[in-house]
């Protein structure tokens, strides 16, 4: 009975003794995965390095998993000891073999072109450590960080750039008293935007707000420009009176708000264009009143060889392009041509150079069917000439046959006196 009691506890004993080991060994087992070189750009490869840090093992595999759309595995090798690799996806070490710590891998990877920049992570799961057919330790997900094109150096191309550094209001617009429900207008209106290195310019393709119908509480138009991402913004101050009782019924009719249209205008007149400087400028129909439906526009342009148009994607709104040095005018007209506006555009050279206009009129027609026609009509009341000297000999000789005939009739009639 004792020596059965004795098997017993040595048995209890060998059983504790084990777990005691599987705990120690569960400690002890380690897998580290590194990148000497964390910070990568488009077409540049790097290594990363996986190490298992225990002795004895007969065993080892994991999962590989990476963003294949970012990297591509290019090459797997072996630096230290023995192991097998398998595809691409799954790591495996499976030999009969004993594999000793610092047992390293490396697996090279290049990085795909015109990858933006990102920070993406290679990681291994599902990691198994053997150190005989039925003894397997299992650990947890291990993973390193790669950041993509995050080069924090300036890149060649924007030092050329010359940042955008101030706006400024050099001229103010010709109104800025307004009534409530009018909508600003900047002609007049000369912006100038300042860069790092002192130059500067003059802008015309800003923004404003409010650009609606304006209220007694608007006291400032925001004016905003952008470029090479960088965005600059300058105010100008307003006046916005109350309309009173008599001027909102004069803008009703039957006793309730209209919204007829009763004229159309520009966000500004005279235009005037530099050759080479202005790329383009913007021109805006506003209504009579300001809360009208605008119809569809027909535009069209005196002289295309001077100022040609280019359509926006808004209703209302045109885009001037400068041709060539000289003047042209033109001409917004709702659909059913009931109500017209007109601006005169003059195009300069640098150093305000003027050029001359062609009398032929070349117009064309935006939102709708193009028109070139040639202005063959009167000018002024005054008649295009028909003929030369050859009307007036015909005309001389008319003359001298009448004075002939009379004075022939005249002889003959005194005759017998």
């Amino acid at each position: 009975m004792k020596k059965k009691l004795r098997i017993v506890l040595v048995v209890m004993l060998l059983i504790v003794l084990n777990m005691f080991t599987i705990s120690l060994a569960d400690n002890t087992n380690r897998v580290s995965i590194t990148a000497p070189k964390s910070k990568v750009e488009s077409g540049e490869t790097f290594d990363i390095l996986i190490a298992q840090e225990s002795d004895g093992l007969t065993g080892f595999e994991s999962i590989l998993s990476y963003d294949t759309n970012v990297f591509t595995l290019t090459k797997k090798e072996t630096l230290n000891g023995w192991i097998d690799i398998g595809n691409e996806k799954k790591l495996d070490a499976m030999a009969n073999q004993s594999i000793g710590s610092g047992d390293v891998f490396k697996l090279t990877f290049s990085v795909k072109e015109n990858v933006p920049a990102t920070t993406s992570e290679i990681k291994l799961t599902d990691i198994k450590l053997y150190k005989n057919s039925s003894e397997r330790t299992e650990l947890g997900e291990i993973h390193v960080n790669i950041d993509v094109n995050k080069n924090d150096e300036p890149n060649e191309d924007d030092e050329k750039k010359v940042a955008l550094s101030k706006l400024e209001i050099t001229k103010a617009p010709n109104k800025i008293n307004y009534k409530e429900g009018e909508t600003f207008d900047p002609t007049g209106m000369e912006i100038t935007a300042t860069y790092q290195d002192n130059s500067y310019k003059n802008v015309t393709d800003y923004t404003y707000s409010p650009n609606t119908a304006l209220k007694t509480e608007n006291k400032l138009v925001t004016i905003s420009y952008q470029e090479n991402g960088v965005a600059k913004s300058v105010t100008q101050s307003i006046n916005v009176t109350a309309v009173s009782k008599d001027e909102e019924n004069d803008n009703n009719q039957n006793n309730g708000d209209t919204t007829e249209l009763k004229g159309i205008t520009f966000d500004k007149t005279n235009l005037t264009l530099v050759l080479g400087e202005t790329t383009k400028m913007n021109l805006i129909v506003r209504t009579n009143p300001s809360n009208a439906t605008l119809p569809e526009i027909v535009w069209t342009t005196s002289n295309e060889k001077v100022a040609k148009l280019e359509k926006t994607d808004t209703n209302g709104s045109i885009s001037i392009v400068p041709v060539a040095t000289g003047k042209a005018t033109i001409t917004a007209k709702t659909k059913d041509g009931k109500y017209s506006a007109t601006t005169e555009v003059t195009v300069n050279g640098k150093g305000n150079a003027s050029g001359n206009t062609s009398n032929t009129t070349n117009t064309t027609t935006i939102s709708g069917k193009a028109a070139n026609t040639i202005d063959n009509t009167t000018t002024s009341g005054i008649l295009p000439k028909t003929g030369g000297k050859a009307t007036y000999l015909l005309l001389l000789v008319a003359g001298l046959i009448g004075i002939g005939v009379v004075s022939y009739r005249g002889y003959k009639k005194y005759k017998g006196i």
